[in-house]
């Protein structure tokens, strides 16, 4: 008799891989859901999630699981799922000042630590803890352990402020528990929180960047996009590189950019295509500076 030998083969052992793991929860969501109903409370669970996979894709990290008024997360470095952590935090402040009918308070934990990978997502002890201290957080709270701030080490942009230890179910021992706090550099010097004012004036947006129809199947790159252009919004500049093959979109790309900075108020410059593009392009930024 033949043996199929992919049947008798024993499954090979997982390695078990070092991750920062982030999750977050709405507060009050199933309150909401009771008083609002359930179309309102979908609403509200879909603007979450998408502010929330724009952080996490932002800041390099991976989205687990996206489960109504939650969200879980891995990232390779720790530094970055604080940084999209308070992204998510900000970003929820701001949905919820803009439209306070759908308030979004959001508690947020994260943990370092190895785990095993599993279809779909991870198992290990790091996860619990994240889930533990997410419970633990107040609403706009961001906790994390000391494994945390030891493995993002010195931030230039975070500083982490000691919230005393806590009792946490299914570890023995109480938990030193911090809390990451933002420190946006003013680009005149000194520590002033910079804003990003919007301009009155910003002009049409140029012909060659509109629009005929929208863009479908680049929803990670468009996620990727909008996330990083709301940190540039608050004034952590970034120079994006879209570049491949030609035909594959890359301007209709730019072009959703474009747009989205756009109807946020600002000035989007376009300098065409080519050898002179380059110097243009250098002109253009001059100027705006």
């Amino acid at each position: 008799m033949e043996v199929d030998k992919r049947r008798s083969t024993p499954e090979q052992p997982r390695i078990a891989e070092v991750r920062a793991f982030l999750i977050c929860d709405i507060r009050g969501y199933s309150t909401f859901t009771s008083q609002r109903g359930d179309e309102a409370a979908a609403h509200l669970a879909m603007t979450f999630a998408g502010l929330a996979r724009e952080a996490v894709v932002a800041r390099g990290g991976r989205v687990i699981e996206l489960r109504g008024d939650e969200a879980f997360a891995a990232f390779s470095s720790p530094g970055q799922a604080v940084r999209a952590a308070l992204e998510i935090q900000l970003a929820c402040s701001e949905e919820s000042a803009a439209h306070p009918d759908f308030p979004m308070p959001v508690g947020i934990g994260i943990d370092v630590g190895e785990a095993v990978p599993v279809e779909g997502g991870y198992r290990g002890a790091a996860i619990n803890m994240s889930a533990r201290l997410c419970s633990k957080a107040s609403a706009g709270q961001v906790l994390v352990t000391r494994k945390v701030v030891e493995a993002a080490g010195e931030l230039e942009d975070v500083a982490f402020e000691a919230r005393g230890t806590v009792e946490v179910k299914g570890f023995e021992k109480p938990v030193e528990t911090y809390e990451p706090v933002a420190i946006v550099s003013s680009p005149y010097g000194g520590g002033a929180t910079a804003q990003v004012g919007r301009h009155v004036s910003a002009g049409p947006l140029p012909l060659e960047l509109e629009e005929d129809f929208p863009l479908v199947g680049r929803d990670g790159e468009l996620a990727w996009l909008r996330g990083t252009w709301r940190q540039a919004r608050r004034g952590n500049g970034r120079v994006v590189l879209i570049t491949g093959p030609a035909g594959i979109g890359k301007s209709r790309l730019a072009g959703a950019l474009a747009s989205l900075a756009h109807a946020d108020g600002a000035l989007v410059r376009y300098t065409g295509r080519g050898g002179a593009a380059g110097a243009e392009t250098l002109a253009a930024i001059r100027e705006a500076c």
